[in-house]
């Protein structure tokens, strides 16, 4: 119990509740290990319950017909998803997979459901987060129908900047192991396409690779590159 009440205060969806309402949350928590890779649910399952990350990474995605995969967000350590089943009761959007070793916390929808009557506040705040994923999503649409693949790829190297960034020495070190076929599926194109845009972005010195991970160099040359929409 301890570490749940630990873990829940620093969780902004819970962050106004009193000890006793986080008491109630922390009672309500079922515990998931999941390894790297490993399916946490698949689109068009039955949304039974939402989730919140307590260590690790979670990708977002939907799956082409074709197979193609399109990363619809990149979540980490006090993120939560699964939570339009709280609200529509209908199947999984999309996919939910352990991006890295994974721990997080498990709240079926009727347990939640009868705490959301007396603490309807948490509602609103879910509210607030599905409506700051929608921007996002506009964000995306806008930047898949008029950026070149240039302006995608710096753009997404910026969002992921804006998260998962760690000022060094050298620039800004995106604190992620992103191999090209990962960044591609967060871009929106073949992973040949979006390979020789990141290797113009090395050749340019706006970016370069430390320990396996994309450190950005230049940030204001990819704003620029986004601004303008023009190819390299």
């Amino acid at each position: 119990m301890a570490v749940q009440l630990k873990f829940l205060r620093n969780v902004p969806l819970f962050s106004h509740l009193n000890f006793k309402q986080l008491r109630r949350i922390a009672q309500l928590l079922h515990y998931r290990k999941y390894l790297k890779k490993q399916t946490i649910f698949s689109e068009k399952d039955y949304g039974d319950a939402f989730y919140i990350i307590l260590s690790g990474i979670v990708k977002i995605f939907k799956l082409a017909p074709d197979g193609r995969k399109k990363t619809l967000a990149i979540l980490k350590e006090n993120d939560f998803f699964g939570e339009m089943a709280e609200l529509d009761k209908a199947e999984r959007s999309a996919n939910a997979q352990a991006f890295t070793d994974a721990e997080v916390f498990k709240i079926k929808r009727r347990d939640f459901e009868s705490f959301l009557k007396i603490n309807p506040r948490i509602a609103i705040q879910m509210l607030q987060t599905l409506s700051a994923r929608l921007r996002r999503a506009d964000e995306q649409i806008k930047n898949l129908v008029f950026q070149t693949v240039s302006g995608r790829v710096a753009y997404t190297l910026l969002d992921l900047a804006e998260k998962y960034g760690k000022k060094i020495r050298q620039g800004i070190k995106i604190a992620l192991y992103l191999t090209h076929k990962e960044i591609a599926e967060l871009v929106g194109n073949p992973r040949e396409v979006v390979s020789k845009t990141i290797g113009e972005l090395e050749k340019k010195d706006y970016i370069t690779y430390l320990d396996k991970q994309v450190v950005i160099t230049n940030k204001e040359a990819l704003k620029k590159i986004v601004q303008e929409g023009k190819k390299l």
